[in-house]
């Protein structure tokens, strides 16, 4: 039951985590094909996003073989609630409906999201891995739990901060910094100036 599987989060499996780990590996098999053939397309390199994608990856591709850590992954699928949001405000700022209200309120719903990665990062880590610390050491393989620790400690103090503080600041300005010249250390005046001498702009008529 889902309760055994929090429980015991590292040796345990139900239906549940198997289909949904399933399914999820298929997914971050397509989003990194994805990821590096744009990168290769646009020449353009995500550190952080690159690291979220290959973290969960291989961590996936791990506990299907070793039937381990289940629980925790699971669980950690929680974090990809924020990808909805976020793939509706890049389409929206690439439509130039970045001035609009759905816009507007969808971005503010993406960065309460990402605050609330933050808890669920901090359950995992203190609940789970550390309150379940002798069976992760006695029942992991070394390498699989490695990249536990690690992706949930990136994720928790590196990934989601750093992805709050961008999408807090793209809130104020509706940019697609992964094709554009725009800087996000940029001062406002200076992105709209970017933005008008590229013939871009997404403020009210």
């Amino acid at each position: 039951s889902d309760e055994n599987l929090l429980a015991d989060p590292i040796t345990t499996s139900t239906l549940l985590s198997s289909v949904s780990i399933s399914i999820s590996l298929g997914f971050f098999l397509f989003e990194v094909s994805m990821l590096f053939g744009s990168n290769i397309i646009f020449r353009h390199f995500d550190a952080a996003l690159a690291c979220h994608h290959m973290l969960a990856l291989v961590s996936l591709i791990l506990s299907v073989n070793l039937k381990r850590v289940e629980g925790i992954l699971t669980l950690a699928l929680l974090l990809e609630v924020t990808t909805p949001f976020s793939c509706a405000s890049w389409m929206l700022i690439k439509t130039r409906l970045a001035h609009t209200r759905v816009w507007k309120w969808n971005q503010i719903l993406l960065v309460h999201l990402f605050h609330c990665r933050n808890l669920v990062e901090c359950y995992i880590f203190w609940q789970l891995l550390i309150k379940h610390r002798a069976t992760v050491w006695a029942e992991t393989p070394f390498v699989l739990c490695l990249i536990s620790y690690f992706s949930v400690l990136a994720s928790l103090f590196w990934l989601t901060p750093y992805w709050t503080y961008k999408k807090t600041w793209q809130l104020f300005h509706p940019v697609d910094w992964n094709h554009s010249s725009t800087s996000s250390a940029e001062p406002a005046h200076t992105s709209g100036l970017k933005e008008r001498q590229n013939g871009v702009s997404y403020k009210k008529e």
